[in-house]
């Protein structure tokens, strides 16, 4: 199937299950290397959150007017809309009900869509296969998540927590507790954004050990490590994971027995080391830079990578999962231009609920401003600058607390959409995913590549093409708004409860 615009022959059986959130169900074509991202709807209407659009192209639009100004034309790449018709989703929705998790069963295909958006699968390089080698691509996905905690002044009294503990880290112990996931992850969003190979390599190997959601490894398109319930990778798995990269990542000559070391065995390693280079790797093909727009966003955060109390990282002994990168980290790395297009914001929920709040009570009052005062996308209405007084009061914000409160009374409403808008432009970019695919090129084929290609190396010397973008885009819905209060507020007291009544679990992994 080529996804150019035209009306597709579709066929169920040439499509394969990839994955699914909360409103878009993937499927993958290993053929044409290809994906089709569809809608969904809940089963049951009434408790369902009213999808943002009723069909694809505002979220081609979105992702054209509110994430590529962050993030720039490298690491992002816009769908096709293609034409479906019913009896193919319906066909599609029937065939892959058996293969999907049990917990997203609440929602289904929305049979009555008449279009999909059509991308190529980014678990290969982004370059014609004639300049690839005839050897397997191998991709990860990371759902990063947050990359840092909140600026001080925000934060109610009794929520203090969150300024220590990142929200990933507060997460992981309540949703243990609920029965979401066996086991907690010690992964911490902020090794990673630290850029620090040390911290990054740390912070790969706890998704390794327990993926959940935030790490899939896919060899030419088909996930070869992954968690799709509550538990936790098993010793077959990792075998499996340890055998598949050996030859691309081991030692050259060298036949590694993979029995005994499994996640530590240096292919394993090797490929994080690959990664981490890739991650951190300038936006440069060859040595040539390339032109982006760098945003600056108007909290900056500090210029020192943060640290989360919850992070095991500087307890564990670094012998076990060492690093041979020693590069220093580009500006322009996905790593860096993810975090500072998520710390674009400037404002957490506990100052953005409110705002919420007396936006919905203008409009209410005054409905003829509702699509002037459009707070979900497509935005209706000129709402992209604040006058001095607002710059002013925003800058005081942290000051104008009163019984655990934010006073907002001085932000006009213009402006309060407006932080609104960013604030949730800022969860959708740290709920998306990045996928960084990665080939061995042998020593022949290195001479004809072109200018422009991305390649890092190995400290063995050997080179691997590569390509990074970042996915998941989809813009989040403002009636939500409450509902990530309510959760963080939740999380965040249940984990001070626990850790007052010593009931919480320890910090650090326990060593074999």
């Amino acid at each position: 199937m080529a996804c150019n615009g035209t009306d597709p022959v579709l066929s169920v059986q040439d499509w394969h299950y990839r994955a699914e959130g909360n409103t878009s169900f993937v499927i993958f074509n290993p053929k044409t290397r290809t994906i089709l991202k569809l809608r969904k709807r809940c089963v049951s209407k009434d408790s369902c959150l009213k999808v943002v659009a009723d069909d694809v192209q505002p979220f081609q639009e979105f992702i054209e007017t509110a994430i590529k100004p962050l993030l720039g034309n490298k690491f992002i790449s816009l769908a096709t809309i293609i034409p479906v018709n019913r009896d193919f989703l319906e066909t599609l929705a029937k065939y892959f009900e058996p293969l999907r998790p049990v917990k997203r069963l609440n929602t289904q295909v929305d049979v009555s869509k008449q279009y999909a958006l059509c991308l190529p699968d980014f678990s290969f390089l982004r370059y014609p296969k004639k300049l690839q080698s005839d050897g397997p691509t191998f991709c990860i996905e990371i759902k990063p998540k947050r990359g840092f905690l909140p600026l001080p002044g925000q934060i109610p009294r009794d929520l203090a927590i969150k300024y220590s503990v990142c929200r990933y880290c507060l997460l992981q112990q309540f949703k243990v507790q609920q029965g979401i996931w066996e086991k907690r992850s010690h992964y911490c969003p902020l090794d990673l954004f630290s850029c620090d190979p040390s911290r990054m390599k740390y912070s790969l190997n706890m998704l390794l050990e327990n993926p959940q959601n935030n790490l899939r490894i896919f060899k030419d398109g088909v996930a070869i490590y992954h968690v799709q319930e509550k538990s936790t990778p098993s010793e077959a798995e990792q075998r499996k994971l340890a055998e598949q990269l050996q030859q691309y990542f081991g030692d050259t000559g060298a036949e590694e027995d993979t029995k005994d070391h499994l996640l530590q065995s240096s292919c394993v390693q090797s490929f994080l080391d690959i990664i981490i280079r890739a991650l951190l790797s300038s936006n440069t093909k060859n040595g040539v830079k390339q032109t982006t727009r760098v945003y600056a966003p108007p909290h900056a955060l500090p210029h020192a990578p943060q640290t989360c109390a919850e992070s095991g990282y500087n307890s564990w002994p670094k012998e076990k999962y060492p690093t041979e990168v020693m590069s220093s980290p580009s500006e322009n790395c996905i790593l860096r231009k993810l975090l500072a297009a998520q710390s674009s914001s400037g404002l957490e929920i506990d100052v953005i609920l409110p705002l919420y709040e007396r936006v919905l009570h203008h409009l209410q009052s005054h409905p003829e401003d509702c699509e002037k005062y459009r707070l979900d996308f497509p935005y209706e209405g000129d709402s992209s600058c604040m006058d001095k007084d607002t710059k002013r009061c925003l800058s005081s914000l942290k000051e104008r607390r009163a019984n655990g409160k934010v006073d907002v009374s001085g932000v006009g409403i213009k402006d309060a959409v407006r932080l609104i808008r960013d604030y949730l432009i800022m969860r959708t970019l740290t709920d998306c995913s990045i996928m960084l695919a990665v080939q061995l090129v042998p020593p022949e084929k290195r001479s004809s590549l072109p200018w422009d290609a991305l390649l890092v190396q190995s400290p063995k010397g050997q080179s691997y093409l590569y390509s990074a973008l970042v996915v998941d885009l989809d813009p989040k819905p403002s009636s939500k708004i409450p509902t990530y209060e309510s959760l963080d507020r939740k999380v965040a007291l249940e984990y001070v409860k626990r850790h007052q009544n010593g009931s919480a679990e320890p910090s650090v992994v326990t060593l074999d």
